[in-house]
């Protein structure tokens, strides 16, 4: 059966309980958000006002421990990204496809554009998930600065050229000649974001 663990199993049910909720709410844990806990339940469950912080050593036997676990690496997503929920879309494409249908658009006059950032800075970073997830998503916290794309594709499959917004209030001459993609623009703004 092994040694005891340093915790009680009720403690350490609470703790996986706590990644899997915050997983749950797009904030999911960090190793070092599962030490710190760890450390504050620790002091909690033996009244220590100071306890030693828990090991990386520790962290890994926990996740040995507890199967349902998994280090991943995350996704940096915006705020409003990570909360989409999939049953209003689902509603609004039902709601898109009859309106067409009623008025009779043709799907070459129906176009979908859309803006996606990403931070040249930003990495993804490891979070602890539960087993299963395929793909994780930490949200973006920062307003530091980044790319704006915005693409633009018609129902019957045309692509407008993307336009790239980026930061600043003029676009260098490298950048402009680095360009490859045929018909591509690239603007600026204040910080890279779209303003309208």
């Amino acid at each position: 059966m092994g040694p005891a663990t340093t915790l009680p199993a009720d403690t350490e049910k609470d703790l996986v309980t706590w990644i899997l909720a915050s997983q749950q709410d797009g904030d999911p844990a960090t190793r070092q958000d599962v030490l710190d806990r760890a450390t504050e339940a620790f002091a909690v469950v033996h009244d220590y006002e100071r306890p030693t912080p828990f090991t990386p050593g520790w962290y890994q036997r926990f996740i040995a421990r507890h199967s349902e676990l998994k280090t991943a690496k995350a996704s940096v997503l915006s705020k409003p990204r990570n909360a989409v929920d999939q049953e209003i879309v689902v509603d609004f494409f039902h709601e898109l496809v009859h309106a067409l249908s009623c008025v009779g658009i043709d799907p070459s006059r129906v176009f979908n554009m859309d803006e996606t950032s990403f931070s040249p800075t930003k990495t993804a970073k490891k979070v602890v998930v539960h087993r299963s997830s395929k793909q994780v998503y930490v949200e973006d916290s920062s307003a530091s600065s980044h790319v704006t794309v915005v693409a633009c594709v018609s129902a019957d499959g045309f692509k407008v050229p993307p336009l790239f917004i980026l930061p600043g209030d003029r676009v260098s001459v490298d950048v402009c000649e680095r360009l490859e993609i045929p018909g591509a623009s690239v603007t600026t703004s204040e910080k890279g974001w779209t303003n309208s």
